[in-house]
């Protein structure tokens, strides 16, 4: 079987997609039983004593071929899982820990990086930079959940007041009758706003039809 089948999820690029990659790998070593040989929680059994039992002499030889097959499995996983680039950093090592521990002091951003970026993306993302204003929304929700990760939570208010400003303004009619029907003294409206993106597209893609048979007349 090709490794393309196997990995389902973006293999790791760099930087850029460190995160994502992280629990999407950390997922699947889990499901294959190899997480505890990555995290270092099963460690490579030490060798007994020369005085040993032969009875810890063959638990200690059945160990080691236990914790050396799962290290080899995950070490192929997170070999192939990356692309060209990270690949050069971990080609000659054989543990899997290690393997672990160079690509996260490689790619892992600091949680000031993270909420910088974040923040960039809260404050500069707009509607027009994306196919549809579902993906807008989630690309703020992407972008708060981000920030939470670091401890830095994103109100609903404020995440709601960003999507508003990211819109259109041919939207802003319609918004504008929006936040009036709900509840700005709990800002309600917000969260709820946030939800109703399918709605406003709707409403945006009937727009743009009446103003087509407008234009054809």
């Amino acid at each position: 079987m090709k490794s393309s089948n196997i990995y389902r999820f973006p293999k790791l690029k760099g930087n850029e997609n460190y995160e994502s990659w992280r629990i999407d790998i950390t997922s699947a070593l889990k499901s294959k039983g190899l997480w505890w040989v990555t995290s270092g929680k099963l460690e490579k059994p030490g060798i007994p004593p020369s005085d040993a039992t032969s009875t810890a002499k063959r638990e200690y030889a059945s160990d080691l071929l236990t914790w050396e097959d799962k290290n080899d499995r995950a070490c192929g996983m997170i070999t192939f899982s990356a692309e060209q680039g990270p690949r050069v950093h971990i080609g000659n090592i054989e543990i899997a820990t290690e393997m672990w521990s160079t690509l996260k002091a490689q790619y892992e951003q600091s949680d000031l990086t993270t909420i910088r970026l974040a923040i960039r993306e809260l404050t500069q993302s707009k509607q027009s930079d994306f196919k549809s204003i579902q993906d807008y929304a989630d690309s703020l929700k992407r972008a708060a959940t981000k920030c939470s990760s670091t401890g830095n939570v994103t109100p609903d208010w404020m995440l709601g007041h960003l999507f508003l400003l990211g819109l259109n303004e041919d939207l802003k009619p319609y918004t504008d009758g929006l936040t009036k029907s709900l509840e700005p003294s709990k800002f309600l409206w917000s969260r709820s706003m946030m939800g109703l993106a399918p709605s406003i597209g709707a409403s945006e893609e009937k727009s743009m039809d009446i103003h087509s048979v407008g234009g054809s007349e």
